[in-house]
């Protein structure tokens, strides 16, 4: 036994090879010189992979065979065994967290940076093909100017651990909601109004790899670094409380106002008249709409101008066709999905039940499904990861906004994929604000590359036309992010935004007043808010395409067809007329924190544990509000009873039910312990086995 203890670090064995290290050493040393040789047999005279040394750990695709061949190939070095000094790049698809601790100073990235880097004739930054991104660093929060206000304010909020909503009685409801388990908490408002810095981030977890599960530790963290949805939602959150602490603190020092007097000034013999025009009263506004050009695209094309010009789509895709996995039903998902779809635009039965109200479909990824078109067969379905940005040139091929990568392939084959870029966008976001912000602070903050601006303020002291101060933020705006805004100018919500309509992509465009009748009526009924499918298919059945087709129809027959509140709209916006007011300060209903990929549980100690770590960050995301919840709301996808247990989008949720409790607080409350185990005993509740699991919102 005690000598069994002492077992490889007592005296070594005689081998036979101690002058050279011993068995293990020699045999390294024998397959690095085999390496050499096989490399110097190749004839390749590119030398991609030059300072490049690269241990596989694991199996990957391809394997480590062809991977040593490769870099054979193109001048690199591959150890078939790891030294820390000699390696450095570890290529792996998957590693558990023991591995990751060891090596965690290292370069760990997937294969497809080798493939790639072949492909583009150049090594490319590994930045990209990291197995997990908190390697390499933490995300930066915004760096806006914190702020101080007055503690100690009172409302009721709503907590949501898909949702925890805040506020009863005003406000909109903000769901920061990216998947699927759901939590929501009403909340008796303790509000303390003392900031921290904009945008402040909590350091997280590092995941056990790229493809982890929920309920393996910090894929929370590390699934919220990783999804646009949720930097979306954050950020549009952060630059709305952005421009309410502006609003509140007041003042009027505006930097940007004196260079726009000179900037008019300049002009003085242009075509644009000077003046506000009268534009100075409520029934003259005039609103602008700020929205930058293909934001995603533009900001990951700055350091590729070689894709300058060409079709590029933003998206978690590679490009590349997804074959189908054992277990998988397309036909089952494209079938459910496509009588969702059909039945929104009134073309399918109302036996159909659909019940799964919250999915969003996107017609253009679910058309011809039913066809037996040789594109359609099983054994290789298109990629199902959406796309989230694409250029001009993608959209005149008919790519859109959340297609299908497989979709967009082909429609147009040349399209390349490029990833996200999450830091660069907030720091363009940043100065898009601060810029724009410089003449005014009224600003309803829409999103991070959106807003809408009062102009009558800024116009009136200034004595500028709105095409002077368009023209000059747009000016200001390329100058400091070398993107592009468009800019639309007219006298409600409505029209700004139909105005940027036109004005895009890289333009301006003001509406006068007494142009608004034979713009409205040119405008396409689909163009205006709230029109989606189901109501533009109704529409057509009428005969009605344009806002002037629209106007032939009276108040009374728009509210018999389409309801009392819609056809009021309708009546409305089809005449150019909306009372909309910019909306400066929002008072936040709900928090919340939903996921619905990489749902796998296998067992109710993986659900505990993963509601527990989706309960922190709703806790982070209660106390960057200053807000507590009280009514806790927990929404889940349950795999529909017929639906393969695999779904056509590796680790996607599938055809689901959708299912919701929710529970009251005796009082409010911020802590995950008590969010965590409610949302359990509530799960419980809901009696679905964890393998049926596959979103979760709370």
């Amino acid at each position: 036994m005690s000598n069994r203890r002492g077992r490889g670090k007592g005296k070594r064995f005689t081998d036979g090879w101690e002058t050279s290290g011993g068995y293990m050493n020699a045999k390294k040393q024998k397959l690095q010189e085999q390496f050499v040789d096989g490399k110097n047999t190749e004839q390749k005279k590119r030398t991609i992979f030059t300072d490049v040394s690269i241990y596989v750990n694991g199996y990957t695709n391809p394997p480590n065979d062809e991977l040593k061949q490769l870099m054979m190939q193109h001048g690199g070095h591959y150890h078939h065994y790891y030294s820390r000094s000699a390696v450095t790049h570890i290529i792996a698809s998957n590693l558990p967290d023991s591995k990751i601790k060891e090596i965690r100073d290292k370069k760990i990235v997937k294969p497809e940076w080798i493939l790639d880097s072949i492909e583009a004739g150049k090594l490319l930054s590994y930045a990209p093909y990291q197995l997990y991104t908190a390697q390499g660093g933490q995300q930066k929060g915004l760096t806006l100017q914190p702020r101080d206000n007055n503690p100690h304010n009172t409302l009721k909020s709503e907590l949501s651990v898909e949702n925890i909503d805040l506020s009863h009685n005003q406000g909109n409801s903000v769901h920061e909601n990216t998947s699927g388990i759901s939590t929501a908490i009403n909340t008796s408002k303790q509000y303390n109004e003392t900031k921290k810095p904009l945008g402040e981030k909590k350091k997280s977890a590092v995941s056990s790899s790229a493809m982890a599960k929920a309920g393996t530790p910090g894929f929370v963290s590390e699934f919220y670094q990783n999804s646009r949805l949720h930097f979306l939602s954050t950020w549009g959150a952060e630059f709305r409380q952005f421009v309410n602490d502006l609003q509140k603190k007041g003042g009027s020092n505006y930097s940007g106002r004196d260079r726009l007097r000179q900037f008019v000034e300049d002009r003085t013999g242009d075509d644009v008249k000077s003046g506000n025009n009268g534009n100075n009263s409520k029934s003259n506004r005039v609103i602008m709409h700020i929205d930058m050009d293909s934001f995603f695209v533009s900001v990951g094309i700055l350091e590729r101008p070689d894709l300058v010009g060409r079709p590029v789509a933003v998206t978690h895709s590679r490009g590349k066709n997804a074959q189908s996995r054992e277990g998988t039903n397309i036909a089952y998902e494209m079938s459910h999905y496509g009588k969702k779809a059909y039945s929104k635009l009134g073309k399918q039965n109302t036996n159909v039940e659909i019940d799964d109200e919250d999915d969003t479909v996107d017609i253009d990824n679910v058309e011809d499904m039913n066809s037996s078109d040789s594109r359609k067969k099983k054994e290789c379905i298109g990629s199902m990861a959406e796309i989230a940005s694409c250029s001009y040139e993608a959209r005149k091929a008919g790519v859109k906004n959340g297609m299908f990568m497989g979709r967009a392939l082909e429609l147009c084959p040349d399209i390349t994929p490029i990833p996200y870029e999450f830091e660069k966008y907030r720091k363009i976001s940043q100065q898009l604000y601060e810029i724009v912000s410089s003449y005014t602070h009224d600003i309803e903050a829409v999103s991070c590359d959106e807003m809408f601006v009062d102009c009558n303020e800024v116009l009136a002291n200034t004595g500028a036309h709105p095409l002077h101060l368009a023209s000059l933020l747009r000016q200001e705006i390329k100058e400091a992010t070398k993107c592009n805004a468009s800019a639309g100018i007219g006298s409600n919500i409505l029209l700004a935004r139909l105005s940027t309509r036109k004005a895009k992509p890289n333009g301006q465009f003001y509406l006068p007043p007494e142009e608004v009748d034979e713009f409205i009526s040119q405008q396409k009924v689909s163009d205006l808010p709230g029109v989606g499918w189901s109501t533009s298919n109704k529409l057509s059945s009428l005969n009605v395409s344009t806002c002037g087709d629209l106007m032939m129809f009276s108040l009374e027959a728009l509210r018999k067809e389409f309801g009392p509140k819609t056809g009021q709209t309708l009546y409305e916006y089809c005449r150019g007329k909306d009372s909309r007011p910019i909306r400066i300060e929002r008072e936040r209903k709900s928090v919340s924190a939903e996921i619905n990929y990489g749902i796998r549980f296998t067992e109710e100690s993986d659900v505990t544990e993963f509601v527990t770590e989706l309960a922190k960050e709703v806790q982070s995301r209660l106390q960057k509000a200053q807000v507590k919840g009280k009514s806790i709301t927990v929404k889940l996808k349950s795999r529909k009873s017929d639906a393969p247990r695999e779904t056509a989008k590796f680790m996607g949720h599938g055809v689901c039910d959708n299912l919701a409790k929710c529970i009251t607080l005796p009082s409010a409350t911020d802590s995950s312990v008590v969010i965590g185990k409610e949302c359990v005993n509530l799960l419980k509740q809901m009696k679905v086995p964890p393998p049926d699991m596959r979103g979760v919102w709370t």
